[in-house]
């Protein structure tokens, strides 16, 4: 009866694909096998994904640098450069953010108050409320189960995923956002982290190659 059966293991089967893992529990099992790359959320997938973008950026000359971004350059309403640590300021003529919240550094408390540290962009919380320039001690709430502020806060954006200025206006017009530094989600609770991540990459990316 294995003709119809379908192994299905948490994503744990190996970092490389050639070398046979699966086909040996195939082999072994008498049926097919995948991974539930979502749930249980693992490292191991996004190790994956990571050498993957890295093979993909490779195979198509992208240069990378490895270096922690200081600033940006700005001229009016369009990004110049970003000035990266230990190089010269890299021009450029669109910019994704994608800098994460707080593991990442899209979001740091300076003085007792959250900042978005490259551009000065507004933050908000999950109800849209600005929230840069409060502790963050501010938005954190007795209740376990209940919303945390502080962990749904990011920049908010329009519709080209450009992050919008305390006029409620974009900010830059060759500037996007991408990731967890969107805000108005918490990828904890809504458990979309990685989903938001790889769409609005996307998007952002597309967005910026027209620029």
């Amino acid at each position: 009866g294995a003709e119809g059966r379908l192994l299905l293991f948490p994503p744990v089967l190996g970092l490389d694909p050639a070398a046979g893992t699966r086909a040996w529990i195939e082999a072994t099992a008498g049926c097919r096998a995948a991974e539930l790359v979502g749930a249980p959320s693992l490292s191991l997938a996004g190790f994956r994904l990571d050498r993957a973008l890295d093979a993909a950026l490779a195979r198509a000359g992208v240069a990378r640098i490895a270096e922690r971004a200081q600033r940006v350059e700005v001229e009016g309403v369009r990004v110049r450069g970003v000035q990266m640590q230990g190089t010269a300021t890299l021009p450029c003529d669109a910019l994704v953010l994608a800098t994460g919240r707080f593991v990442g550094g899209g979001i740091a408390e300076r003085g007792g108050q959250l900042v978005e540290p490259l551009l000065g962009l507004p933050l908000h919380d999950l109800a849209g409320r600005r929230i840069d320039g409060l502790a963050a001690s501010q938005l954190v709430r007795p209740d376990y189960d209940g919303e945390q502020p502080l962990f749904a806060s990011g920049v908010r954006t329009d519709m080209r995923l450009r992050p919008l200025g305390a006029t409620g206006l974009p900010r830059f017009a060759n500037c996007f956002a991408a990731g967890d530094l969107l805000g108005s989600f918490d990828p904890a609770r809504d458990r979309t982290g990685l989903g938001v991540a790889l769409l609005s990459g996307r998007r952002a990316g597309i967005e910026a190659a027209s620029c």
